[in-house]
Formats: structure tokens, sequence, C-alpha cells
């Protein structure tokens, strides 16, 4: 496909939100192909508006043009009907590319996330470090035997869902006692 009818194609999705996501990654192709970063973010944004979840065939093409060396073309300009502020089309890529693999990553370390838990009930000094982050990681990944990253991201799972918050459970209250806390 010639790059007019890339560009003529992609005015036609403007008002159009009952597109497949096999049509949108089709055209999300030819961007690629032709190194249009704005229409590539743009394609890729209207799959999300459409309420269609990217598959990986989506991110594969996106991933494409995930590079500092990949030239940049200029040629299809999108007519956004916003006048809102947006990202440059190669920092949107690569913020789109690092969000997708950093779910996966984050999902992967799940499956340590009982073991953790079972560390620091067992080892209540070391949930109050949460803190210090860093340090903690590093505990948890010498005592559970996992990678200091998947350590990371289990501890970004634990405190997403409130665990080192508790105040109520008796491992905070110890730790609470421990350091001369008042408001036990």
């Amino acid at each position: 496909m010639e790059i007019e009818e890339l560009s003529t194609l992609i005015e036609t999705t403007y008002n159009k939100n009952d597109i497949s996501l096999n049509t949108y990654n089709s055209i999300l192709k030819e961007c690629v192909r032709h190194k249009e970063m704005e229409a590539t973010v743009y394609i890729y944004d209207k799959i999300i508006k459409s309420g269609h979840k990217p598959n990986d065939v989506t991110f594969k093409l996106v991933d494409k043009l995930h590079s500092k060396t990949v030239p940049e073309s200029n040629k299809i300009h999108i007519k956004y009907q916003d006048s809102k502020k947006r990202l440059a089309p190669r920092r949107r890529i690569h913020k789109i590319m690092k969000g997708h693999n950093y779910s996966d990553k984050y999902n992967n370390a799940k499956e340590h996330e009982e073991k953790v838990r079972k560390f620091l009930d067992e080892n209540p000094i070391h949930k109050a470090k949460i803190d210090k982050r860093i340090k903690l990681a590093k505990v948890i990944s010498k005592n559970c035997h996992i990678s200091f990253n998947d350590a990371r991201f289990v501890i970004t799972a634990l405190k997403r869902k409130k665990y080192f918050s508790d105040k109520s459970s008796k491992s905070q209250q110890s730790i609470m006692k421990f350091f001369g806390k008042q408001d036990v």
C-alpha cells in the first residue's frame, strides 16, 4: 500500500468505532512499514478507545518502531479532534512498550507472592522496611531465592493489595512495639 492510500485509510477511521482488531492491526502493519510513528500511535489509541485489547500482533508491530535508530517518517498528518497535548510519537511508543513489558514481568513475578508473604509474616521486622524498598527487595531475593527484579515486582503487588498497611495484624503490632510506637 502506498503512503497516500494509507493516509486515506487512516482518515476513514476518524469517526468509526466499529473496526475489528484484525483490521486495526492491518492498518498498523502498514503504518509500521512506512515508519509512520504518529500514525502508529494514533491507530494504537484507536484500538484502545474502541474497546479492543491490543494483542501480541499489535505489540510486535509497535515494537518494530521501538528504537532510537529507526528513522521517523512524517508524511501522514493526523487530524486530532481535540487540542490535547501529546507526547512525541517516539516517546509514546517507548511508553507503550515499557508498559506492555512491565505487565508481563509483573504478572510472572506474582507466582512468588505466597512465598514472599510467608517469609514476611514469619519475619515481621523485614515488613517494616517497606519505606526502603531496594533493601527489602534484596532481603526478599536472598531469603526467598528469587531474582531481585521479581522481588521488586512482588513488593509492588503486595503494596497494591495494601499488605504493608494492615495496622490490625499481629505482625504489624509487634513491629510497632519493637520500634516503640505509641499508637498500637
